[in-house]
């Protein structure tokens, strides 16, 4: 006769090896029917989370690219720059520098430039640097006139994005004078629908390349770049060699925001055996390790869940510009790795964010807002103006600034531009004050009543009267000429209507200022 302990341990056993064997066979069926959409599935996530960093790398020189060609175009006043020396190397002269600043700080590029259409100058019209021992330095350009608009190798960079009408990623390709492959986002810059030239960035594509991961989940797994069916990099083929169909192999691919294919390869050996090798292990544990599982699952899923929880919620504060987030992991496991990776790319991110901003929006001289910033609010006042704006606009101009550096040297006509905007900003915001040419500053009031400009001015022109610029020889009054107008809905259609009318009476209050002292 069996016991009561036997036939307890009997009907445990046997249920344990009859839902064992229940979730076996379901298991293993599921498995082979759903294994192919699995590994699928898995390989497009790998593809997308490669994308996603990548495209980043992008969207960075992309956002680099066309920050400079927005300026490019906001500077040109009249196709008749093109033919004014004077003011086309001028103009010139303000974009490599502007080119040359965000280049530095763009990673991975190599050469950056802007060629002129030859039918404004000529065929040789424009700039073009290349990175030499970690600098710029400026290269002889490229005669347009010396090939045809169908010679990709040599000026296609130039007529693939006029033609295309638009910003455009050029194939990598190798150029041989400094041994490295790069890719170039060129855009077109019109003025009016008129076609001005291209300006443009080669990226060294290394940052992409370096990028691939090569310790992803597969064994046999290859990520590798694409273009239609060339292959532009993989760890075992040559580069512009033809994507190879072998029924051995499973890929699955995604499109980078260039336009390049990101492919992920691996072999259907290997996908087949993790496929039986999973069959086995859930045939051989599946019933000892069912109510351990239940446990174990819970209480890992638990731990790993939520740090990673507390990761979301500040990427999103990141993605919403908040800086000062609080990540705390004490554990050492690829989480807490991640976690502290996480932190300390916040940190350099918004260090660099603040840095690219000072660059970007102020002015170096005199710390008040930058030409590039006023730009910006311009293009933003103009997007909301309307009937009921309140709106005013003050230009300041300084007086004998060409004298004083001319008889005293630039040192102390950068003291006088320094003086100037110190005794401007005591009045007046700082945020609001915009720098936009040598002895310019334009000052930008919204929703104030005219009496508190008023009340603005009449301090402004107390403080003044006793402002001075200490000289080798002599005390020189800091002379600044002013004029000033608000926005009148009858009249004005846009911001530069109201700025043309404060910068008129700003000349009329500098001749006045002539007259008084000539007499």
């Amino acid at each position: 006769m069996k016991s009561l302990q036997t036939k307890l341990l009997l009907i445990i056993f046997s249920s344990m090896i009859s839902i064992s064997l229940l979730i076996g066979f379901i298991s293993v069926k599921l498995l082979h029917d759903h294994s192919d959409q699995t590994a699928s599935d898995n390989m497009l996530n790998i593809c997308e989370n490669e994308k996603e960093e990548l495209n980043n790398i992008l969207s960075s020189i992309e956002q680099s690219v066309n920050i400079i060609s927005n300026i490019s175009e906001f500077k040109i006043a009249s196709l008749d720059l093109f033919g004014d020396d004077y003011l086309y190397n001028e103009y010139i002269n303000d974009m490599e520098y502007l080119f040359k600043n965000i280049s530095d700080n763009t990673n991975g590029a190599v050469a950056f430039y802007y060629r002129i259409n030859p039918e404004l100058r000529d065929s040789t019209s424009g700039f073009f640097f290349t990175k030499f021992d970690g600098y710029f330095y400026r290269v002889k350009n490229t005669n347009l006139a010396e090939y045809e608009e169908d010679d990709i190798e040599h000026v296609g960079w130039y007529y693939i994005p006029k033609n295309n009408g638009k910003a455009t990623w050029l194939m990598p390709y190798k150029n041989l004078n400094i041994d490295i492959y790069m890719i170039s986002y060129v855009v077109p810059i019109y003025f009016e629908n008129n076609f001005i030239g291209v300006i443009g960035m080669d990226i060294n594509f290394n940052i992409l390349t370096d990028k691939l991961k090569t310790n992803i989940e597969y064994d046999t797994g290859i990520i590798y770049l694409a273009v239609e069916d060339k292959i532009v990099y993989h760890e075992n083929y040559e580069y512009n060699s033809p994507r190879v169909d072998d029924k051995k192999i499973k890929e699955k691919e995604t499109i980078l925001l260039n336009d390049m294919l990101l492919v992920l390869s691996v072999q259907n050996e290997e996908l087949v055996k993790e496929e039986n090798q999973l069959v086995v292990t859930i045939i051989i544990i599946s019933s000892a390790l069912l109510i351990i599982f239940l446990f174990i699952a819970y209480y890992f899923i638990s731990n790993v869940i939520k740090p990673l929880k507390n990761l979301t919620k500040a990427t999103k504060k990141v993605l919403n510009g908040e800086f000062d987030v609080d990540i705390n992991s004490n554990s050492n496991d690829e989480v807490g790795v991640l976690a502290n990776s996480f932190k300390t790319t916040i940190s350099v991110l918004h260090e660099k964010m603040n840095y690219i901003n000072a660059l970007a929006y102020k002015d170096s001289l005199t710390s008040v807002m930058s030409d590039t910033s006023y730009s910006i609010e311009v293009q933003r006042i103009n997007e909301v103006l309307n009937k009921d704006t309140k709106l005013h606009v003050l230009v300041f101009d300084i007086n004998n600034l060409k004298i004083i550096n001319d008889k005293y040297g630039h040192e102390y006509g950068n003291k006088l531009i320094i003086g100037a905007a110190d005794t401007i900003t005591k009045i007046f915001n700082k945020d609001n004050t915009y720098r936009i040419g040598g002895d310019e500053f334009v000052i930008i009031v919204e929703n104030q009543t005219d009496e508190a400009i008023e009340k603005s001015l009449n301090e402004y022109n107390d403080l003044v009267k006793d402002c001075y610029l200490e000289l080798p020889d002599m005390k020189h009054n800091i002379e600044i000429a002013y004029g000033y107008t608000k926005f009148d809905n009858s009249m004005d259609t846009c911001f530069e209507d109201v700025f043309n009318r404060a910068d008129s009476l700003m000349y009329k209050h500098k001749r006045k200022l002539k007259e008084i002292k000539g007499s």
